[in-house]
């Protein structure tokens, strides 16, 4: 069987929280940190990097397992699963970021974890 490819988007809290749990379980996670302020391109070198382990920003002390940090949509195009973990205020922008990717790849499952 093949193994899904996970995109999840974004990493604040509840998007890192997923992605721990999902690497835990063995998959294959791609985590989106969006470079929105210093603080968070910060914390994309580090993870990506190899300097920090933990989401110090959003989910102190909980380590991170092995997985892909980027800081753009493309690793999107190739996902089976896209998780969008943003406040329901970002949603209509993170669809419009996503569209093209979605359009590129019609069979992915877009999983909706807004509150």
């Amino acid at each position: 069987m093949k193994e899904l490819k996970s995109f999840i988007c974004d990493a604040g809290e509840f998007g890192t929280a997923i992605a721990v749990v999902l690497a835990s379980a063995g998959r294959k996670i791609t985590l989106l940190i969006q470079p929105y302020s210093h603080a968070q391109k910060d914390l994309f070198w580090n993870l990506k990097c190899g300097a920090q382990k933990t989401n110090y920003l959003h989910l102190p002390g909980v380590e991170i397992p092995p997985m892909e940090f980027v800081d753009n949509f493309e690793a999107a195009r190739s996902a089976d699963v896209i998780f969008l973990a943003t406040p329901s205020k970002y949603v209509a922008n993170m669809f419009l970021q996503i569209k093209e990717c979605i359009k590129d790849n019609p069979r992915v499952l877009d999983v909706l974890l807004t509150k």
